[in-house]
């Protein structure tokens, strides 16, 4: 329905595996990593915001409305205590 190519799909899964986020359970798929502790700058998600910009662009979503639907995303999680 979103119209992502599978191969953007694939790098953001190999990207949140190298970054530490997720790891490859054989038999058993994708799971989020146990110690999930953030990183100390944004640096690491660079690889996941390239995708996301490079595909936001490509289905014609502005900066605008990619900004609102990231706003939107982070206002439907809980508090963490982290004000980064």
């Amino acid at each position: 329905a979103l119209r992502i190519n599978p191969m953007t799909v694939s790098k953001a899964w190999a990207n949140l595996e190298r970054a530490g986020v997720i790891e490859h359970v054989r038999g058993q798929g994708m799971r989020v990593c146990e110690s999930t502790q953030a990183p100390a700058d944004a640096s690491a998600l660079a690889p996941l915001i390239n995708t996301l910009v490079t595909t936001a662009l490509q289905l014609g979503i502005s900066r605008e409305v990619l900004q609102h639907a990231i706003d939107d995303r982070f206002a439907q999680q809980p508090p963490s205590g982290n004000n980064s």
